[in-house]
């Protein structure tokens, strides 16, 4: 059996064959490329909808001025003719301020045929975890549990997958 003889066909064939795990990976690679472009605008659309849209919880700053009566009844107040200032409201606060960086600064990776999808921001990992078993529970009032990145990937899976599907496609049957 050694000494069988291949016709020039399947030397063809056997030739296209082992040219397919280059193109294979070549194809999905720009597949990839497309994938986080896409990924990483839905994951910024995301943001947009389920933390950005949602109002800051406000908290009340009062200074109290503290009276040397404060400590009599009212009653003892105004027989000594202490003067009863008219409260305003008290002033209401944003309790932090929204900078847009987790937005700003949502990012994805190629690494060959693999999207990776990150944020650089200090507080993206706290963020993402926020209300999660493995994160702090959450204490604003409003403000809700998120993970940005598992919503992106559940939306765009069909599309994710058209677009491999296509580009396995065009590697194997390119001649």
């Amino acid at each position: 059996m050694a000494n069988v003889r291949i016709s020039s066909n399947v030397k063809a064939i056997m030739r296209r064959m082992e040219r397919r795990p280059a193109a294979v990976k070549r194809e999905l690679t720009r597949a990839a490329g497309q994938i986080k472009v896409i990924l990483v605008a839905e994951s910024r659309i995301v943001l947009n909808a389920e933390i950005y849209s949602v109002p800051i919880p406000t908290t009340t700053r009062r200074k109290q001025k503290v009276s040397e009566h404060a400590t009599f009844s009212i009653e003892s107040r105004r027989e000594v003719g202490h003067k009863f200032e008219d409260r305003k409201r008290p002033k209401r606060e944003k309790a932090w301020k929204r900078t847009g960086q987790l937005k700003a600064r949502e990012n994805g990776r190629v690494l060959g045929p693999v999207v990776i999808l990150f944020n650089p921001m200090g507080y993206a990992a706290a963020r993402y975890t926020l209300g999660t078993p493995e994160g702090r529970e959450i204490q604003s009032p409003g403000v809700k549990s998120v993970q940005w990145h598992a919503i992106v990937i559940e939306r765009k899976r069909p599309g994710i997958l058209q677009l491999r599907r296509e580009a396995l496609l065009r590697a194997l049957t390119r001649p």
